[in-house]
Parts: C-alpha cells; structure tokens; sequence
C-alpha cells in the first residue's frame, strides 16, 4: 500500500484492501459535508491527525447527559460537552476545541466499546490490547483493569442492577463475566 503525507485518512482508506481483494469505494464526502446543516459536527484528530470514532456513549444521568464520550483508532478518551453552541462560520476543527472538555491516552491500541458506571463518576474501555480498564472519570485516573482475554476485546457491557458485573466480548472468539469486587483478576469465560 502506498502511503503520501498529503492524502487525507479517507483516501487512505479507499486504498486498503482486504484479502488481496479491493475493497468497494464509497464516495468521498469530502468538503460536500459543509453543504449539510448539522446540529454540531466535529472533527477528531490528535497532532493534526484524524484519527477515527470507534464507540461513543452520552453519560447515563441527567446531570450529565451533555457530555458525549468519544473513543477512537489511537486509544484516546475524550469528552465533549453537547450543550456548546457553535457559530454557523466555524469549522469541524474549531468545533471540536470549543466543546473538548478533556481528553487523554487510555489505551495503546484502538478502544473499541465504552461504558459509563457509577453514576458517570467511573467508565470502562474495551481495547485491542486486550485488557478492559475502570477509569475515574474526574482525575482521568486508571482504577483497575481486567486481562485474561487472548484477543481484542470488541465490546463491553455492565449489568443493568449491579454494575459490579460487567461482560466482555472478545476477537478470541469467547465472552467473559467478570465481578469487579473480587480483588483478583476472576472472570468466567466462556467459549460459544
């Protein structure tokens, strides 16, 4: 694959293929999209490159429910506040500044699903490096993670009356139920 520095994400896209087989191009949307009338577009990038949405989640409570968390290719966490209002001469660009509230490296590899618990104070991240991380949302803080999965871990959910309780679905081909107040590593995995 041939790569140039002046190609944008998408043209770069258009040139990957899967399995030695070209992959059906979309349209390039490119500039077309300022044509549109969106309630607030933004753009996502980190040291000038744009680097793709992987999972985003509104925080659960009614406090909160304006924040918007973002996760992306590069292992970034970042929260914007919906509420911001955005002049129609702005850019996706200045967009994204306006309404970033904060954003860090929660990961080495891609984070693929998110989670929000404890009443938006705690968040959990599925990776590509194979491990689930309990962030604390306010000091942008590691609390714990979880490992024992042997691939990507692609989605992550918790229980909708104990939020102890979380599942995880991995590229490994299994899923594993995991009890966050064990203070080892126990989960129990399970193979379809």
């Amino acid at each position: 694959m041939e790569i140039s520095k002046s190609r944008s994400f998408f043209q770069d896209l258009k040139l990957r293929e899967i399995d030695g087989y070209r992959v059906r191009k979309r349209p390039y949307m490119g500039n077309d999209l300022q044509d549109s009338d969106p309630i607030g577009a933004l753009v996502v990038e980190h040291i000038g490159e744009p680097s793709p949405p992987m999972a985003l989640s509104f925080c659960q409570t009614n406090k909160n429910a304006h924040i918007l968390a973002l996760t992306d290719e590069l292992g970034y966490i970042t929260l914007f506040n919906t509420r911001k209002k955005f002049p129609d001469f702005s850019s996706y660009r200045e967009n994204a500044d306006k309404a970033k509230i904060s954003e860090w490296i929660a990961h080495e590899n891609a984070v693929f699903d998110l989670c929000w618990i404890k009443d938006d104070t705690n968040m959990l991240t599925a990776s590509g490096d194979q491990s689930i991380k309990i962030w604390d949302i306010e000091e942008r803080k590691c609390i714990r993670a979880l490992m024992g999965h042997t691939g990507s871990i692609k989605s992550i959910s918790c229980h909708p009356s104990n939020q102890e309780v979380i599942v995880s679905g991995s590229r490994d081909g299994s899923f594993a139920i995991w009890d966050t107040r064990s203070s080892k590593n126990t989960h129990k995995l399970c193979l379809p």
